[in-house]
């Protein structure tokens, strides 16, 4: 069955049945009515859905996906990542954007659009590389081995390619590189208190897996969430429906995300099994027939969502500190900051930051 995002009440009566929709609204005004006399004690992504939406709706969805994704008991998930996630929404928001599309007006998660690059979202970096190289040049095949400092100023780096190491200087660095990996480049060392709470913040990994299909289009969705055990995958999304070039005429693409610890069973699955699975996942689903598949790819994408378990603030506290001491270090982006950031909330982060360089700089000048 397919559940509508904004919700749509005849979708989430009929789809649900009437004795579902009325449990899920009974534990709703359950936990409203409990709040009036005790406020909730919110800890746990747990703690924030059943107080928000109710107990029947967590256990219905929230908890099969989340942990889906997660890989870890909704207990042990930190309340700060869903409660940035879905912003300012509840049930009772939700119910009233059903009816009155005015309610959600301005809450990012109940968006209804949203802009997209024609030939994808790596245009944006393709972009920002032509731009640099007109002055400068992008390095790419090139990871950073050590980052010297002094005085909390960071001095150069030691850089690694097919040629061999070399060393660079620069007066500000900016860095995604994730939170602890970055800890642990520093030299001289980071304080032992540091680094042992670099090595206690988590990330969750990702598999991607896009399988082209010889039909024109197989949905009209912008995404699909799979909350199932029993179903391997996780979300699917058709990027042809996001842009028509985004695949051959005649032809599409569904992209399969499976969300895994780096090493387990998932990641270190050969290419040829994880297409094979995603394919019949995809098949059993009703989307597609194994036949249709012509062809496909896999991408591993280590580190992809930072792991916000619950006190892991402590230890990301202690490095945020700890870096934030550094004059010239500026750290971006989702895996940098360990922070669940949208891609837009991260490409603005990115846009601020460059402008509080070049507000330094000219004000060195004056």
């Amino acid at each position: 069955k397919y559940f509508d995002y904004p919700l749509k009440p005849s979708n989430a009566i009929f789809g649900l049945g009437i004795l579902t929709t009325l449990k899920i609204l009974s534990d709703y005004g359950t936990e409203k009515i409990k709040k009036l006399f005790r406020p909730a004690e919110i800890t746990s992504l747990e703690d924030w859905v059943v107080n928000q939406f109710g107990r029947a709706m967590f256990n219905l969805y929230f908890k099969q996906y989340s942990e889906k994704v997660w890989g870890i008991a909704c207990s042990r998930i930190s309340a700060e990542w869903v409660a940035k996630r879905i912003q300012g929404l509840s049930l009772g928001v939700a119910i009233k954007n059903a009816f009155f599309k005015v309610s959600g007006k301005g809450l990012p998660t109940l968006a209804d659009n949203f802009l997209y690059p024609a030939l994808g979202i790596g245009r944006i970096s393709e972009r920002l590389r032509d731009a640099i190289d007109t002055k400068g040049h992008v390095k790419t095949s090139t990871r950073v081995e050590r980052l010297y400092h002094s005085n909390f100023k960071i001095e150069g780096a030691l850089m690694k390619n097919c040629d061999g190491t070399y060393q660079i200087s620069g007066h500000q660095f900016i860095s995604s590189i994730p939170m602890p990996a970055l800890v642990k480049m520093l030299e001289p060392e980071a304080p032992a208190d540091v680094l042992d709470a670099a090595c206690k913040l988590k990330y969750r990994d990702l598999v991607v897996v896009a399988v082209m299909i010889n039909r024109e289009r197989v949905t009209d969705q912008t995404w699909i969430y799979i909350p199932e055990r029993k179903i391997a995958l996780g979300r699917i999304h058709e990027p042809k429906n996001w842009s028509e070039k985004m695949a051959p005429p005649g032809k599409t693409l569904l992209v399969a995300e499976h969300f895994c610890f780096e090493g387990d069973n998932t990641w270190s699955m050969e290419d040829k099994q994880l297409l094979d699975v995603t394919s019949q996942c995809l098949a059993k689903l009703g989307f597609i027939k194994e036949n249709e598949v012509v062809d496909g790819v896999v991408v591993r994408v280590p580190k992809a969502y930072p792991l916000l378990e619950v006190g892991y603030k402590e230890h990301y506290g202690i490095i945020r500190d700890y870096l934030s001491r550094f004059q010239n270090l500026h750290v971006i982006g989702r895996s940098g900051t360990f922070r669940y950031l949208n891609m837009d909330h991260a490409i603005q982060a990115g846009i601020e930051t460059a402008g509080e360089i070049l507000e330094m700089k000219n004000s060195a000048r004056s």
